[in-house]
């Protein structure tokens, strides 16, 4: 009969080497024979067989899941669909511990949860828990409450020592290149504009979409010099209609209505079709710029965020069509 697997690794399989090397070391610690981890041959899926049906098996038989998180922009749907069903209440009691590769990158769904970072002080609490503590497996006694500190200290330090050989040293980094601003709708605003009507009426979006992030000279585009707090898409097109009425291309405002209907199809998940309408700079009269909507995240909570990049234009002047 095949031995249940009682401990599951859930990672992307671009971190295998770092889920082979936790592999290594809990086999070393006596659970050879009960680890589950679908990239390694022989511990994880069978030939033939529904994958996704036998990582639920072995979720819901699963007593520790061990997430391998990276960085935060990589896809982690996978992961967190295993990490779901793990916590099921139809599974077996099961505790989710989260190994965090990079002090700097912290996977939403476990905010406010202690997780394991991957230095000494982490690790060597990780190994004392993993052995000694009462129920770390849910309902079962401590693995090995008469374990040396000795052995505690040289276990962990071994743990350690790999991991440290496996996981990149660096961090993700992001460097922009163009002004942007990030327009967030909560997830009742959302509902509400997706059955919005009158939509050549952009008053509700403006009132709704705050600015929860500004990269560059964007703010300084409308009047603004820094980012205030409950700051509204609403407030910085009336900023730019004071600060720009006497200008002869004051008229010149079509790109309010271009940027509000793409974020209404983004808001629907239609493809961008932007109208590429120049916005003159409140701060630099000389300059004109495309705002596009370049980016759309949809977070957990059914919240969204649209990333409003603001295109220099090479004509140095407005497009009247």
């Amino acid at each position: 009969m095949e031995t249940v697997k009682k401990i599951f690794l859930s990672h992307r399989f671009a971190d295998k080497p770092i889920a082979d090397a936790v592999r290594r070391h809990l086999g070393n610690w006596g659970f050879d024979n009960e680890i589950y981890q679908a990239s390694a041959p022989g511990v994880g899926p069978t030939v033939g067989a529904s994958i996704t049906d036998e990582i639920r098996d072995a979720l819901y038989h699963a007593k520790l899941v061990i997430l391998i998180y990276t960085l935060t922009d990589y896809d982690w749907a996978f992961c967190m669909w295993e990490c779901g069903l793990a916590t099921h209440p139809k599974s077996h009691d099961t505790r989710t511990i989260v190994f965090q590769c990079n002090p700097h990158e912290t996977p939403k769904t476990f905010e406010g949860q202690l997780l394991v970072e991957i230095d000494p002080d982490g690790i060597k609490n990780f190994t004392d828990q993993f052995f000694e503590l009462d129920a770390f497996f849910l309902g079962e006694p401590s693995v090995r409450q008469d374990i040396k500190d000795e052995t505690v200290e040289n276990l962990s330090t071994a743990l350690y020592n790999d991991l440290k050989a496996v996981i990149p040293p660096g961090q993700l980094e992001n460097r922009y290149r163009w002004d942007f601003l990030v327009l967030q709708l909560t997830q009742n605003d959302v509902s509400a504009l997706k059955k919005d009507e009158s939509r050549d009426d952009l008053q509700k979006l403006a009132q709704n979409c705050r600015i929860v992030q500004e990269f560059g000279e964007a703010l300084k585009h409308f009047g603004y010099a820094n980012l205030e707090p409950d700051l509204k898409l609403g407030k910085l097109i009336d900023r730019w209609r004071k600060e720009t009425k006497d200008r002869p291309s004051s008229t010149v405002d079509q790109w309010i209505k271009a940027l509000g209907t793409e974020v209404y199809r983004a808001i629907d998940n239609s493809p961008a079709s932007p109208n590429w309408k120049e916005l003159n700079s409140v701060n630099y009269p000389g300059s004109w710029f495309y705002p596009v909507v370049n980016h759309v995240r949809v977070l957990p909570d059914g919240s969204m965020e649209f990333d409003v990049y603001f295109y220099r234009s090479l004509s140095g002047s407005a497009t009247e069509t």
